[in-house]
């Protein structure tokens, strides 16, 4: 333990007694004074050789505490942790002892939380320096303690390193009483503060040592890809990039350079060795940048990745942390990406916190690192300012800075430590978010206040873009015209998007969490299908599943998509309403039906043309044979003694002349009606030439008396039509077979409103006027009809709408015509009607065309387009 030291190895040899008394009391005094100085530096210099000497903490401790049991000729000198009257435990990590007095560590007791170390322990932290106990001092030693381990005399001091609670130093003295002096206490106070800052040292210093093996492990055995780069090189990787690029072991990788992962060129034309040189250098400026990659596995797969390089200082190198993602399996990398960073940031973004101290309302201390967060030049700059002038005049609870300030300073003696959000103001104004640690210390004779800052900036970015993110989500599966419905395993709402509370009426804040057949019933069929697709891992659909909504019956496509996220399951089920891809379908075979029909009787109508043509040539040669005016009819009537003459007067007398006649022209009047159905079915013209509308719909009006209702055994010719065409008609441009569709649906329409009616009514009438109508000719087709109400007539023109029984009309003849009057040809097509007053449509074709584009429509309509 080294040679024995007491109270009175502080004392010093007086002058002799043939000295004058009153020089010799003052050069004595000045010896002495000089040589415990000197004492007093040796024995620093003693403890500064041990600290420096160790080189871990437990070494330090040791070696120091054996120091001090020397310097003091003490029989213990220990550290008692932590001072916190609070604590459940206290602990001896460290003694050195004479054999004859071991103390806890060496015998293994342990130190509950009793009632005379908890008032130690506040005696502590009230002390203004080192305290001690028994031997003449004003504080008897608890007689627990004194009996435990034969304290007789104590001096003891709280430590307060910069990291974690404070600690004690004491030393015992067991042999005898010992009354401490005041040389022994300024002593022991100088090597207390020294141990807190030795103490600081190490901690810190292992800690690092933990956050370096951490790293390395973290590093070595993480999922996530990482590289070191010095320059163009790699210097280290861990296995998990060997795998990612399909190469036999990490060392293969490190014989290569960033481009050899990599195709020639990246998406952007630029060769990858050129833009890997680019964004090294941009990384020199910016410390972290973040991109996409096109990179290169050994067998030559071209894959995405997300890059991640961080500039870090190692050593004396200047190198670039590398994190690659593979984005083929983006979802399962995401997750460990995020861990990555986390992990990533708790090891490397160390640094010594910003930290001021504060005496009363000055600062009379700070680190640089405050002094960089607050970008002043110097400390002594930052350190004339008060803790008030680093912040804006008000918080954003609306209290002035200063006014908050003091009131967090003065509740600092009885709170002793508090954490906070505060704004702060840098020194070139600019305002910026921090949490804010206070911590009361005393420190000899005054009361101090350590702070401790860390700035919330990027962390308030975070949360913000983190919110926005959400938004964004939120906003995009509302936006979405599908329902969307998120359940969990059992069949619980999770998501509910906005088309879903427009479907159900009912708001996601009351469907979260409820069953799923509780807030849609229509889905009730479907939730084995939903546990079937969990349980499987795989998606399933049905098709047009038809349902009644308000009379009308809708359909709707139905997917179910597992979902498995983050340990998760449930599954994303969509719903999208197809009623009107099913009714373009329905009408796209019905178009088909009447293409074959349309095709099937052009086909008729060409084939019956030609027997027809004998026909009426066969009947005129008949007429032409037995005419007594044609000498060669004479001559051979002549030869077989016939008379022509009588022959003619039998004919005309029996009134086989007459017949003869009605054959022919009955025969051509087939021919016209045979005539009409070609014409009508022959493709569209491209031109718009000026045509006769008088013409035109007098052919579409025979075309359509060869019309039949079956219902009411009834023909079209049976209306009564009545005419009113104006005189001098203009011809006007047109594509004659698109108007002759108009008119013939308009037509059909009417016979059909007519015939169908079951009450007593006037026999069908038809009235069709033609007259101009200032720069447009008016065309309009009025019946006596049963009408239409209000509402029927507003939505007369809209597609798919018909008030005909099912699998009778499709609800787009009038559409059609709508869009061919109004897009095709520049005009209006309008309907007036009311129930029992009957209807008529009014066509308004203008009498010039201006010049706009066409699309090409083919017989039966193909390619059509409709407008709502």
């Amino acid at each position: 333990m080294g040679e024995s030291n007491d109270s009175e190895s502080w004392a010093f040899p007086r002058v002799g007694p043939g000295q004058d008394k009153g020089c010799g009391r003052d050069m004595d005094r000045a010896a002495t004074d000089d040589l415990t100085h000197l004492r007093f530096l040796e024995n620093m210099e003693r403890v500064e050789r041990a600290i420096r000497s160790a080189d871990d903490l437990e070494q330090m401790l040791k070696d120091v505490l054996d120091t001090i049991l020397s310097i003091f000729g003490a029989d213990r000198a220990f550290l008692l942790h932590p001072v916190d009257p609070d604590a459940e435990f206290f602990s001896v990590p460290m003694e050195s002892a004479r054999p004859e007095y071991p103390g806890a560590l060496e015998r293994g007791f342990e130190l509950f939380s009793v009632p005379s170390l908890q008032a130690l322990s506040r005696d502590l932290l009230d002390s203004d320096g080192p305290m001690s106990m028994g031997g003449g001092s004003d504080k008897p030693i608890p007689p627990e303690q004194q009996k435990q381990f034969s304290i007789k005399s104590m001096l003891c001091m709280p430590i307060f390193p910069k990291v974690g609670p404070p600690w004690a130093v004491g030393i015992h003295q067991c042999s005898r009483e010992r009354e401490w002096t005041k040389e022994d206490r300024q002593l022991f106070q100088e090597i207390g503060r020294r141990v807190a800052d030795s103490l600081s040292s190490f901690i810190t210093l292992r800690d690092l040592r933990q956050s370096e093996e951490k790293y390395r492990s973290f590093f070595q055995w993480s999922a996530d890809s990482m590289i070191l780069l010095d320059g163009d090189t790699f210097v280290d990787c861990n296995d998990a990039v060997a795998r990612m690029f399909g190469y036999r072991d990490r060392e293969a990788v490190l014989e290569m350079h960033p481009w050899d992962l990599s195709p020639e060129f990246q998406p952007d034309g630029i060769s990858s060795r050129d833009k890997s040189a680019q964004l090294l250098s941009r990384l020199s400026r910016e410390r972290s940048v973040r991109f996409e990659w096109l990179h290169k596995r050994a067998d030559g797969e071209i894959f995405p990745a997300e890059v991640v390089l961080t500039y870090i200082t190692i050593g004396d190198k200047n190198l670039a942390h590398g994190v690659i993602r593979d984005l083929t399996e983006l979802k399962s990398a995401e997750e460990a990406l995020r861990q990555g960073e986390e992990k990533y940031r708790a090891l490397f973004e160390w640094s010594a916190d910003p930290t001021l101290l504060i005496d009363g309302d000055t600062f009379i201390n700070c680190n640089d690192a405050a002094v960089r967060m607050l970008r002043y030049n110097n400390k002594e700059e930052l350190l004339q300012t008060h803790p008030w002038e680093l912040s804006p005049e008000f918080q954003p609870n609306g209290r002035t800075s200063k006014e908050k300030a003091e009131e967090i300073l003065a509740s600092m003696p009885i709170e002793r430590s508090r954490r906070f959000e505060w704004t702060h103001r840098r020194a070139d104004g600019e305002l910026f978010p921090a949490e804010v640690l206070l911590t009361y210390i005393p420190v000899g004779d005054k009361h101090l206040i350590n702070t401790v800052w860390r700035d919330l900036t990027e962390l308030k970015k975070a949360e913000k873009e983190a919110r926005h993110l959400r938004n964004l989500l939120t906003n995009i599966v509302n936006s979405m015209p599908s329902v969307l419905i998120g359940v969990d395993v059992d069949a619980s709402v999770m998501q509910w998007n906005r088309m879903a509370q427009h479907v159900t009426g009912i708001a996601p804040e009351d469907a979260q969490g409820k069953d799923l057949a509780s807030v849609f019933p229509q889905l009730a069929g479907q939730l084995e299908h939903v546990r079937q697709a969990i349980a499987k891992g795989e998606s399933r659909s049905e098709s047009k599943i038809p349902a009644t909504v308000d009379g009308e019956t809708h359909f709707s496509d139905i997917t179910i998509y597992p979902l498995i996220s983050n340990g998760t399951e449930g599954a994303v089920i969509r719903i999208d309403d197809v009623t009107e891809r099913v009714r373009v379908e329905e009408m796209m075979i019905q178009s088909e039906k009447m293409l074959s029909v349309g095709g099937l009787a052009a086909g008729m109508a060409h084939e019956i043309n030609n027997p027809l043509a004998g026909i009426l040539q066969s009947v005129q040669v008949i007429l032409d044979r037995i005419s007594p005016d044609m000498p060669a009819n004479q001559k051979v009537a002549d030869e077989y003694g016939i008379s022509l003459s009588a022959l003619n007067e039998y004919m005309q007398s029996r009134k086989i002349i007459d017949l003869l006649g009605g054959v022919h022209a009955s025969g051509r009047r087939a021919a016209r009606i045979v005539d009409n159905m070609l014409s009508f079915s022959r493709k569209s013209s491209t031109e718009y030439g000026k045509k006769n509308l008088v013409e035109i719909i007098d052919r579409t009006v025979e075309l359509a008396a060869n019309d039949y209702i079956a219902k009411r055994d009834f023909q079209f010719r049976d209306i009564k039509i009545t005419r009113r065409y104006s005189s001098n008609l203009p011809d006007v441009p047109c594509e004659e077979t698109e108007i002759q569709q108009v008119v013939l649906n308009l037509l059909k329409n009417a016979a059909q409103a007519m015939v169908d009616r079951d009450e007593p009514h006037a026999p069908p009438a038809l009235t069709i006027s033609i007259a101009p109508d200032e720069d447009m000719v008016k065309i309009e087709i009025q019946d006596n009809g049963p009408g239409m109400s209000e509402a029927v007539r507003r939505r007369v023109f809209e597609p798919f709408y018909t008030t005909k029984s099912v699998g009778v009309g499709t609800g787009l003849g009038l559409s059609v015509s709508y869009f061919i009057i109004t897009e095709k040809h520049q005009g209006t097509l309008s309907v007036e009607s009311a129930l029992e007053k009957g209807t008529n449509f009014i066509i308004r074709l203008p009498m010039e065309r201006t010049n706009i584009r066409r699309a090409s429509v083919g017989a039966g309509g193909e390619g059509m387009g409709y407008v709502e």
